[in-house]
């Protein structure tokens, strides 16, 4: 029987994300190794699904990352994150999607999954936060309609946090220790 696991905000290959996130990494190569090392000691069998929600890379890197992300253990799917070429909000992003598809079984702007028998929301970006001062890129946030919402984007170490009635649970490498976090561990949360 499979295991599904989310992340998001791997940023491989990203040198800058080290000391703009205070990753507590001395290069970039470091750093995805360990993020690699976790993924593998934590995704068992090829037949697992990681729903990855964005931000694999920024724009430079992006081809190593998919490269890495190939090695990769488990039935990936992304949800595109502002950093992802394929990212709808860049002009160039058909032109990158197939580049995207050739590593991701999905690829897709936001979707919905169950933690137990809990319908929830899977978007890049949180219904409310930003890693920045203001919330950008609210055209492709999702409207909080109350159901519970796994994102990333905000490279916080908060796990949980509630907007209006709705819950959002963080999935990010920067609350989990750089590895994806199982479905039965995030029901815990609920």
């Amino acid at each position: 029987m499979s295991t599904t696991y989310y992340t998001a905000d791997l940023h491989l290959g990203h040198e800058k994300i080290i000391p703009y996130c205070n990753r507590p990494f001395s290069s970039v190569e470091e750093m995805d190794q360990k993020i690699l090392e976790n993924w593998q000691k934590t995704v068992k069998h090829d037949s697992d699904i990681v729903w990855v929600l964005g931000d694999i890379s920024i724009d430079g890197s992006f081809k190593h990352a998919l490269k890495l992300m190939s090695t990769f253990r488990g039935r990936k799917r992304l949800i595109m994150g502002n950093h992802d070429r394929c990212f709808i909000g860049h002009s160039e992003w058909v032109r990158h999607l197939k580049l995207y598809q050739e590593v991701f079984e999905v690829v897709v702007p936001y979707g919905t999954a169950k933690l137990g028998k809990e319908k929830v929301m899977l978007s890049h970006f949180p219904y409310d936060g930003d890693s920045q001062s203001e919330a950008r890129y609210n055209q492709y946030r999702l409207p909080n309609k109350g159901v519970t919402l796994l994102h990333g984007h905000t490279h916080s170490n908060e796990k949980l946090s509630v907007s209006q009635d709705a819950r959002q649970i963080h999935v990010g490498v920067d609350s989990w220790d750089f590895t994806p976090v199982a479905s039965h561990e995030l029901e815990k949360l609920l």
